[in-house]
């Protein structure tokens, strides 16, 4: 799991071994955020969590009461099912 710092000076601060900055307003809809983290970072199925609940593309960090210093935390979505045993 990788961990993002959200900065509501209208600018997001991105931590993931090396700094990568985002201009976001409060009112930006986060599917552009994640498309931008996407493109940057070549890889697709990330889920995004704010204090342990999942960020909707829809939402906006003036949605999610974000501060300066906030956390948001990206995973690889494990997409798939268990593998059956043959008996």
């Amino acid at each position: 799991m990788e961990h993002f710092f959200y900065s509501g000076k209208l600018a997001s601060n991105f931590k993931v071994g090396e700094e990568v900055q985002f201009k976001v307003k409060l009112n930006t809809v986060f599917e552009k955020v994640f498309k931008a983290y996407s493109d940057k970072k070549g890889v697709q199925n990330t889920k995004f969590l704010f204090d342990g609940h999942r960020i909707k593309a829809t939402d906006t960090p003036a949605d999610l009461d974000m501060e300066d210093g906030d956390t948001i935390d990206a995973m690889l979505e494990q997409l798939g099912g268990s593998q059956r045993l043959s008996q």
